[in-house]
């Protein structure tokens, strides 16, 4: 990105970051709140990847100053953290299952009770979901609309991720096309 506008590719670089931070803090917020059994693996990646963002946007930004991390390393930089926030996103997203995240009365329909019980037994929305002599535990089901909160932010978590994603495939695919043409 070096021969475009400084403002466009600082706006850009602003806007990984911002996203990345998002991510960051949603994921670090979602392993806080883990309290039962063993911390899940996604949640690891899933904020690696948002500081994973946040640093390629500093080298993002690098790049006006920094020869080196101009042309092919910079697109090679930006393709990776690409695919890596697209895959952090599709993980989170199957790891989610569909669940929508409200807060409903499990008596009213059984379509109802199953996303219920789909935000009942996952451990990322949960904060540690197990079985534990024959009955389910799920962290923070009694605690208030706590299940509906870290449903919303595992969700918002997954759409940053895939936002992050196309913010860092426009200077890419700028730079691949840049690459091509040799100027």
């Amino acid at each position: 990105m070096s021969s475009t506008s400084p403002v466009l590719a600082f706006a850009i670089r602003g806007t990984q970051a911002l996203f990345a931070i998002v991510v960051f803090g949603l994921s670090t917020t979602l392993i806080r709140g883990h309290h039962y059994g063993s911390l899940p693996v996604t949640l690891g990646f899933v904020a690696f990847v948002g500081g994973l963002s946040f640093v390629a946007a500093l080298l993002g930004i690098a790049t006006h100053w920094m020869q080196a991390l101009q042309g092919p390393a910079g697109v090679l930089m930006d393709g990776v953290i690409a695919g890596i926030n697209i895959a952090g996103g599709i993980l989170m997203a199957i790891k989610l299952n569909g669940v929508q995240c409200k807060s409903e009365n499990w008596d009213d329909d059984w379509h109802k009770a199953i996303n219920a019980h789909k935000m009942f037994i996952s451990d990322i929305i949960c904060g540690g979901a197990g079985k534990e002599k024959g009955v389910y535990i799920c962290w923070w089901y009694d605690k208030g609309n706590a299940l509906v909160s870290r449903c919303r932010m595992a969700q918002a978590d997954s759409v940053f991720m895939f936002f992050t994603a196309i913010v860092v495939a426009v200077p890419a695919v700028l730079g691949f096309l840049r690459m091509k043409r040799g100027y």
